[in-house]
């Protein structure tokens, strides 16, 4: 497979002046880079998901968009997800594309973030291996660059956009508060994500390095690193006043964290295209037939994710779905 690089890419103005729920406005300046990883065994296909979350995330052009990719699958699923990279090169919505094998030496990278012991521990980590070496490759671009913001969205993550996007509102957080480390958008659960975050680079630097208790208390993933270390360096406080959350109209959701949900929400309308088209489309209005699309969410499991027959409903009311209400009088 082969990847390639882009340059020459510009922001066009250099800030934007917006206006934010409470009446204020703010500069959202600065230099911002955009990352998410992508593999063939994506549950959504990323060059539908991909400008739906940028268009979606913020007002304004990331000045960097890289894409981490994982070589995981079958020959033909990576051929499958080769073609779906060529359609995200070919609309020019990434700058750089990074295979995670061709990170470098991942023991070396991490000592420049963790100590020495912590770093050991995390080479080691057999739980999603590819993840957490673009976690941080992330982390490193975030600092090398000398980006102020840098966000982080996993490829299946939904977006609605509201009056001020997430990525503005949590930027306009950082400058109210300048000690927050991170941010989380609206829907998001407790603690650090590492499905959807805003790194704010200034703050960022006093968490550094990760530390942890291996190898007597084993690692977990980088998400349980980064959390813990925001539990040791900042105690009680980490949550008010180093990790940050939006609370205006943009929200994030999750699908139904089985595969075979997700695909039968796919199959709501005529084709898959039509259904994922569909799905993007409510999820950026934001609401269907008056009713709020933020709120419908799997509270009995995990309310970060899509409640699926809410929204298999909605699909179906949306598309005329004959297939759906075939499978429905047949339970």
């Amino acid at each position: 497979m082969i990847f390639f690089e882009f340059s020459g890419y510009s922001n066009g103005a250099s800030f934007i002046r917006s206006e934010v729920s409470s009446g204020r406005s703010f500069s959202n300046e600065g230099q911002w880079l955009f990352g998410t990883l992508t593999c063939s065994a994506d549950a959504l296909p990323i060059d539908e998901m991909l400008p739906h979350q940028l268009h979606q995330s913020a007002s304004r052009h990331f000045n960097h968009r890289v894409l981490y990719v994982s070589s995981i699958g079958s020959i033909e699923e990576r051929r499958r997800h080769s073609q779906l990279l060529q359609k995200v090169q070919d609309q020019n919505l990434i700058d750089q594309v990074v295979n995670v094998n061709n990170v470098g030496n991942v023991y070396k990278l991490a000592t420049r973030v963790m100590e020495e012991k912590t770093a050991r521990a995390f080479v080691d980590l057999d739980l999603a291996a590819d993840y957490n070496k673009a976690m941080l490759a992330f982390l490193l671009k975030c600092i090398d660059g000398g980006y102020d913001h840098c966000v982080w969205l996993d490829p299946d993550i939904f977006v609605h956009r509201g009056q001020v996007p997430w990525v503005d509102e949590a930027v306009q957080l950082s400058q109210q508060k300048p000690r927050l480390v991170y941010s989380l958008p609206r829907g998001s659960g407790g603690g650090f994500s590492s499905r959807y975050f805003v790194y704010h680079r200034e703050a960022l630097q006093h968490l550094l390095p990760l530390t942890s208790d291996a190898p007597e208390s084993p690692l977990d993933t980088f998400e349980a690193l980064l959390q813990d270390n925001m539990q040791r360096k900042f105690g009680n406080d980490e949550q008010e006043e180093f990790g940050g959350k939006t609370r205006g109209e943009s929200w994030v959701i999750h699908p139904p964290d089985s595969k075979s949900d997700v695909h039968s929400m796919l199959h709501m309308c005529a084709t898959e295209d039509r259904s994922m088209h569909t799905l993007i489309s409510i999820v950026e209005q934001g609401s269907e037939d008056g009713e709020d699309a933020f709120s419908w969410r799997d509270t009995k499991n995990n309310e970060e994710n899509m409640d699926l027959s809410g929204w298999e409903a909605h699909l179906a009311h949306r598309c005329d779905s004959r297939d759906f209400w075939k499978r429905l009088f047949r339970k």
